[in-house]
């Protein structure tokens, strides 16, 4: 379902142009010819590239072109484990993905029960493909730092696409991806400039895209070995992405993310910095009048920011909270002024799924710094594995920052999965593979093999 969706609401009819066709049958064939490890890129290419407005609508159930190469990438990892590849395809669950998965599975819960209708169950378990299934593919088409290198690679590539085209809007004034139908030609303009979306719903998901990925290029420049190239490129199309966004949010999204590597050489005393954080804040709010988070209101980096709607959203979040707690609300957009336009991740989280969603939301980034932290540790001594990880913990915290200008609701989302995959991949401690399962006799497939290979060693 549209993911704007209100009971009664939706699109009725099948949108997509012959771009967006054309585009999505290449990548289903990829997907089908290349082995697993090059699998994420025609994958990441389509999820990303093809706006969400394209979209099927089958029996009142929309398709969009991300969820179908979703459903598939999937089917096909299901086919892989059970053809007797685990080491390629399996994976034993980690603390990470569970709180992940249970954020959107208590999410979809308490929307139901919330909004008591058949077509609500169905947005979410829309959104739940969106999410969800999506982190679930990535995780098994990323199991180890060459395939987190190659990943990296894969959506270099694809951001300077984006750069480009966001640039040639930003001075053209034309929106390319309006070729696939379903996008606004003309770029939106604020105070007279111009805010670049390309392929986006929404200029600041355009810019949080690049800005959440800008630490993890400039981090190679000093952890990526022989990456330098791959390192300028990735961060001259995140800048460039932030830039023509034209939005305070994403470069809010780069100063977490900078901040986060400057926190490195104060990676031994990480607990007596948090302590310094927390007695900084507390401090912080003894000097203020208002709640510590009125400081949104300043945060008005470009011109007609929208700090204090940022803040009047947590602030009533907060004042509300007898409101939404048990399943979410209804009635946010009665708060005050636009708090229908739930622009947090955190507030969104809690007003669509209740206080147990949010837990988990919370619960899945502490692991997530967690396993950074822990896997640092392990590799001490090694300077450049002990900086590549500490890099993930920056972008992770990149997309901490975001979220408290931005919920995610298109493929600005990927990114948010794609850091939680790769933590996982290389950061959490799991069991040799040599404990793996080994595959059954007579069933044993190359791990170059295609899904055309998989399938069929299954169905034989």
């Amino acid at each position: 379902m549209p993911e704007n969706f209100t009971p009664g609401g939706g699109l009725q009819e099948t949108l997509i142009g012959p771009a967006g066709l054309i585009l999505a049958a290449l990548a289903i064939l990829l997907i089908f010819i290349l082995p697993r490890k090059y699998m994420i890129i025609p994958f990441l290419a389509g999820v990303v590239l093809i706006p969400r407005s394209q979209v099927f609508v089958v029996a009142g159930l929309h398709f969009m072109i991300s969820r179908i190469l979703i459903l598939l990438g999937g089917t096909i990892a299901i086919f892989g484990a059970l053809a007797g590849t685990p080491r390629e395809w399996g994976w034993k669950f980690n603390p990470i993905d569970r709180a992940y998965i249970l954020c959107g599975v208590t999410g979809v819960v308490a929307y139901t029960i919330l909004w008591g209708t058949g077509e609500a169950f169905l947005n979410r378990m829309g959104i739940l493909i969106s999410t969800v299934g999506l982190y679930l593919v990535l995780r098994a088409l990323i199991r180890d730092w060459k395939d987190v290198d190659r990943a990296t690679t894969v959506l270099a590539v694809i951001m300077v696409v984006l750069a480009v085209c966001m640039l040639g809007e930003h001075v053209f004034g034309k929106n390319v991806f309006a070729l696939f139908g379903g996008i606004n030609e003309d770029p939106e303009v604020r105070k007279g400039h111009i805010r670049a979306q390309a392929a986006f719903a929404h200029p600041i998901l355009a810019g949080t895209f690049g800005a959440t990925m800008f630490p993890l290029f400039f981090g190679l420049w000093w952890w990526g070995k022989r990456q330098k190239g791959l390192a300028i490129i990735g961060t001259a199309a995140a800048a460039i992405m932030v830039i023509t966004s034209a939005s305070s949010t994403p470069i809010g999204a780069v100063m977490g993310g900078l901040a986060g590597l400057g926190a490195w050489r104060f990676r031994h005393n990480m607990k007596r910095v948090r302590w310094w954080i927390v007695i900084g804040m507390i401090l912080l709010q003894l000097k203020m009048h208002n709640p510590i988070w009125h400081v949104l209101v300043r945060f008005n980096i470009t011109e007609g920011s929208t700090g204090w709607h940022r803040y009047e959203l947590i602030d009533q979040f907060i004042r509300h909270f007898k409101d939404w707690w048990l399943i979410g609300t209804r009635e946010n957009d009665t708060w005050g002024i636009d708090t229908w336009d739930s622009a947090n991740q955190y507030v969104a989280t809690g007003i669509s799924g209740g206080v147990v969603a949010f837990f988990f939301l919370i619960l899945t980034i502490k692991r997530g710094f967690r396993a950074v932290g822990l896997a640092r540790k392990k590799a001490e001594g090694d300077l450049m594995r002990e900086g590549r990880i500490w890099m993930l913990g920056a972008v992770l915290l990149a997309q901490v920052a975001a979220f408290l200008g931005i919920s995610y609701f298109d493929q600005t989302v990927v990114v948010w999965c794609l850091t939680l995959a790769m933590i996982s991949a290389v950061c959490v401690n799991n069991e040799s593979r040599a404990n793996d399962k080994q595959p059954v006799p007579g069933k044993e497939v190359s791990a170059d093999a295609n899904a055309f290979t998989v399938i069929g060693a299954r169905v034989v």
